[in-house]
C-alpha cells in the first residue's frame, strides 16, 4: 500500500513538471487524448475490469480537462463576465451529458 502511495505522488508531481512546461492548448490536447483513449477501451472492453480501466482513464482525462478549460477561460474574459462565460461552459458540459442520451436513441 505504501508503494502505490508514493507512486501516485510521484506521478502527480511528474504531472505538475508536465503541465508548467505545455501550454493551455498542448494541455487540453492531452487531456483529451486521454479521455479518447478511456472511451476507445470502453469500446472494446470484453472484461469487467477492462470496462473500469477505461472508465478511470476517461474520467481522469475529464477531469484534468475541466479545470484547465475553465483557467483558460477566465484568462481573457474581462473580470465583470467571468460568471456569465464560466456559468455558460458548464451549462454546456451539463446539458450534452443531459441531451446526449435522447439524441442516440
Amino acid at each position: 500500500m505504501m508503494k502505490a502511495s508514493s507512486n501516485l505522488l510521484e506521478s502527480m508531481m511528474q504531472l505538475k513538471r508536465l503541465r508548467k512546461t505545455l501550454l493551455h492548448s498542448q494541455n487540453d490536447m492531452l487531456f483529451a487524448l486521454l479521455m479518447g483513449v478511456g472511451y476507445g477501451l470502453l469500446c472494446l472492453a470484453a472484461s469487467y475490469w477492462l470496462l473500469l480501466v477505461g472508465l478511470v482513464i476517461a474520467g481522469s482525462g475529464f477531469g484534468l480537462l475541466m479545470p484547465n478549460v475553465n483557467v483558460w477561460l477566465v484568462s481573457f474574459v474581462p473580470a465583470s463576465l467571468r460568471g456569465k462565460f464560466i456559468g455558460s461552459l458548464a451549462t454546456s458540459f451539463l446539458l450534452g451529458q443531459f441531451v446526449s442520451p435522447q439524441l442516440m436513441e
